[in-house]
């Protein structure tokens, strides 16, 4: 009996990567990013698209200076390696910074693809690269997938600049509704009986006819008397 449980956790931990690499990854991830230098969460996006069996995606960052949120939107390099996933930094495509973006700073999540209660969630933690001005910056990330990527704030976004046709799960629902018959039922179809309209019946309506040849009147003529 015993060692039939430990062969079930060997198992277990044996085949949890393959696992994960046979795990879709790809669609709309929302949630936090949990600042350790402010202590702030701030909300947090990421879009992750397959092409060719290669990943990658885009990030979309909030962050609050004297009480109004700003946002950045970044292309990330997204990869599987052991039975993590790493998001990396690529560049920087949009912003609403109130002064310029500093140069040379990346993020990397340090991600795990865990399942709670049905719903897909990344989590862990992630850290800013260190550079001549600043220290790196610390937190954690979580967030779940969302099947509704409408309900987004990135994929707006990413469609006014021309780039939501790189994402994958767009794609594929696009092509699901145009490909969809259309099913239309017999007890949907309405026939309604086309009304015969009604006859009005008229009197004929009887000329008299006027003679082609008229009778003509006597001409009375006066005439002088005779005298004899």
């Amino acid at each position: 009996m015993r060692r039939c449980k430990y062969f079930i956790i060997f198992c277990c931990l044996a085949f949890q990567p393959f696992a994960l690499k046979a795990q879709d990854i790809t669609g709309l991830w929302k949630g936090t990013m949990h600042n350790d230098t402010t202590g702030r969460d701030l909300r947090y996006e990421i879009a992750i698209s397959e092409y060719k069996g290669k990943l990658s995606g885009y990030s979309h960052t909030f962050f609050i200076v004297d009480d109004k949120e700003y946002y950045g939107i970044k292309k990330v390099k997204v990869k599987k390696q052991d039975n993590k996933i790493l998001i990396e930094d690529q560049e920087l495509i949009a912003n609403n910074y109130p002064i310029p973006p500093n140069k040379g700073v990346r993020q990397l999540n340090v991600l795990t693809l865990e399942i709670q209660d049905s719903n897909m969630v990344l989590s862990g933690p992630f850290a800013t690269n260190r550079t001549k001005e600043y220290h790196p910056l610390t937190g954690s990330i979580r967030v779940k997938r969302k099947s509704n990527f409408r309900q987004s704030a990135l994929v707006p976004h990413l469609e006014e600049l021309g780039l939501a046709k790189n994402l994958s799960f767009i794609e594929q629902e696009i092509v699901a509704v145009v490909e969809k018959p259309e099913i239309k039922s017999i007890a949907a179809v309405i026939i309604t009986p086309v009304k015969k309209e009604k006859e009005i019946k008229t009197q004929p309506v009887i000329t008299k006819a006027e003679p082609l040849v008229k009778k003509a009147e006597p001409v009375i003529t006066k005439t002088d008397p005779v005298v004899k």
